[in-house]
């Protein structure tokens, strides 16, 4: 959860019945933010930051189907580092290696990452 405004268009093709949706994101950021907070304040939202002078390398995951993959996707890119999506799946899903085999291949990729710029 990058994106305060909630306006991406993942939010709207997600918003229910795929895992937490567009209401439990909006729920979390209005526990979260102060009322009269500026939801695009990059101290709250990164992905509206305009400089990210040493960031380190990056690799996001997201999930096909899931509110927060277009936000994911945008951070990765404003970064200059690199996402990747997988196919099938839902919000959560990295957390599940003991059932889901893409889940075993995303934290492949990670630990593939993490070796390459450790």
């Amino acid at each position: 959860m990058i994106d305060a405004t909630c306006s991406m268009p993942s939010y709207t093709l997600f918003a229910e019945g795929y895992g937490p949706g567009a209401v439990d994101m909006k729920r979390g950021w209005n526990e979260y933010l102060p009322e009269g907070v500026d939801p695009r304040d990059p101290r709250a939202s990164p992905l509206f930051a305009t400089r990210f002078d040493g960031a380190p390398p990056t690799l996001v995951l997201t999930a096909e189907y899931d509110t927060l993959r277009d936000e994911g996707q945008a951070y990765a890119q404003k970064l200059g580092g690199s996402a990747r999506e997988y196919p099938g799946t839902i919000h959560g899903f990295f957390t599940m290696p003991g059932i889901l085999r893409v889940a075993r291949d995303a934290m492949k990729d990670a630990a593939a990452f993490l070796k390459r710029h450790w």
